[in-house]
């Protein structure tokens, strides 16, 4: 038996043929400590960020039987937008993100967000803490941002947002690089 790289990391199924997609965030950099997993998906020529999110909604509908709240909803951080008004979101460098929908499958908590960055090095890079500046793509490829460090090394705010200096205890405490 044969499996392809990266096989497993989401949900058989949990996204529509064709999309491009990555894991990017705490989940690429560490799974066995993340929380929950980032599910990104790319929306370049699939249509703008309110046409793709209505696209996996309808999916995740249909194939999975889920329904969600439709209410659109400005993350406190503006990092994320909950809906679909993409001029409300924050616009992290040159990508904005637009949250689909969170839920538990497979044994795990998941947000799948739709964002307009061009690929995974863009998205990476967008991002603001050094730690978490990974993605790993569905077949394996591991890309980091710029500004990336292992866990073996102190994070650092690459951009600072509301929420970015709590993240960044939360992220150096979990890594276990805590000041003496």
């Amino acid at each position: 038996m044969t499996s392809k790289k990266g096989e497993g990391m989401i949900p058989a199924g949990m996204l529509p043929d064709g999309v491009k997609w990555c894991v990017a965030g705490g989940w690429a950099t560490c799974p066995a400590l993340a929380t929950d997993q980032d599910i990104w998906v790319f929306a370049k020529g699939l249509g703008s960020l309110a046409e793709v999110r209505e696209m996996l909604l309808d999916h995740l509908r249909k194939y999975f039987g889920m329904d969600f709240d439709e209410e659109v909803v400005v993350l406190e951080d503006r990092r994320v937008v909950e809906g679909v008004d993409a001029s409300e979101g924050y616009e992290t460098l040159p990508t904005t993100t637009v949250k689909v929908a969170s839920f538990y499958k497979a044994g795990a908590e998941r947000h799948l967000l739709v964002t307009d960055a061009k690929d995974a090095h863009a998205l990476v890079n967008s991002f603001d803490i050094s730690t978490h500046m990974v993605a790993i793509m569905p077949n394996g490829q591991v890309v980091t941002g710029d500004e990336w460090t292992t866990v073996n090394e102190k994070p650092v705010m690459v951009r600072d947002t509301p929420t970015t200096a709590a993240r960044l205890e939360k992220i150096t405490a979990r890594y276990a690089h805590q000041e003496a």
